[in-house]
């Protein structure tokens, strides 16, 4: 959608696009988010960033969001900004406790004091509330023009808490094994629901991911939805502590490029063919892998 406005704060700007196809979902060892890198610059200009951030130092967590261009921007600007105001806002109350006790929150955070718990903390479901308040204060901005003109998926392993959320327009919170936002999703959300599976190895994952947005992509069901040439998509990953953009060994990418063009070719031909009575969705395609990373 293209649509005009009176700027930010007065309205989002002109020549704005919705966009975005991120995908999450649980694997085998943790969580996943997966997104395309196509950003609309206007109507026709476009270049590819990474649109999932964690911007948390030391806790893990991540969050992508779609919807409006502008909107999806200013979300990654501002989340960082309101974490780390929070983090500020914590530290401040941990160095009020410490008064009149000799001892600095400087030490603690370094080390050199070890037997002393600090009262307050920023934790996971702090980021998660925030990129809840964040995305209502966002989106309440862009409902003159859409019913729904941002969502977000964040993903939060601490401990036991190995779990992905879903954060729609009005900030409301569900936890979800998988799911999909932005502008693609109406093109892929029956796909998805066939043939995920409950805790799925993660190149099985990177394998349904990058086809979903390729699919979108090559048969242009969204222009706002694409992949740098020869590039897989933005991969993000909670396991074990690790919380990171994954690069996926190189053998692997080439395996996978050239199975999802082989599929989408597969798929264009029968269009041609049947193009009123194809059904994409007769059945699950994704065997259980032989190599999952």
């Amino acid at each position: 959608m293209v649509f005009c406005a009176k700027g930010l704060n007065g309205g989002l700007g002109t020549n704005i696009n919705e966009m975005t196809l991120i995908l999450g979902m649980r694997y085998d060892q943790g969580l996943v988010l997966i997104g395309d890198t196509k950003v609309m610059d206007g109507k026709n200009n476009f270049h590819h960033e990474n649109k999932i951030v964690n911007p948390v130092e030391n806790v893990n967590v991540a969050v992508g969001c779609a919807g409006f261009t502008q909107l999806a921007k200013e979300f990654n600007v501002k989340i960082n900004f309101q974490v780390q105001t929070r983090i500020s806002q914590v530290r401040l109350a941990n160095m009020r406790d410490l008064n009149g006790t000799g001892k600095s929150i400087e030490e603690i955070e370094e080390g050199k004091i070890t037997n002393v718990t600090l009262p307050y903390a920023y934790k996971a479901i702090d980021f998660l509330d925030d990129c809840a308040l964040l995305t209502a204060q966002l989106a309440a901005t862009g409902k003159v023009y859409d019913a729904n003109p941002m969502e977000s998926l964040v993903i939060i392993g601490v401990g036991d808490m190995i779990e992905l959320y879903q954060i729609d327009c009005n900030g409301f919170k569900v936890q979800v094994p998988y799911a999909s936002i932005g502008s693609g999703t109406m093109f892929i959300g029956d796909f998805l629901k066939k043939n995920y599976r409950d805790k799925m190895p993660l190149y099985d994952c990177i394998l349904l991911g990058t086809f979903l947005i390729k699919y979108v992509e090559t048969l242009e069901w969204d222009s706002n939805v694409g992949l740098e040439a020869g590039q897989l998509p933005q991969i993000f990953i909670i396991s074990d502590n690790i919380c990171k953009n994954y690069e996926i060994p190189k053998q692997d990418k080439d395996k996978i490029l050239k199975e999802v063009q082989d599929r989408i070719t597969n798929i264009r031909k029968n269009l041609l063919l049947f193009p009123n009575e194809i059904k994409l969705i007769e059945k699950p395609i994704w065997g259980k892998s032989k190599r999952p990373i």
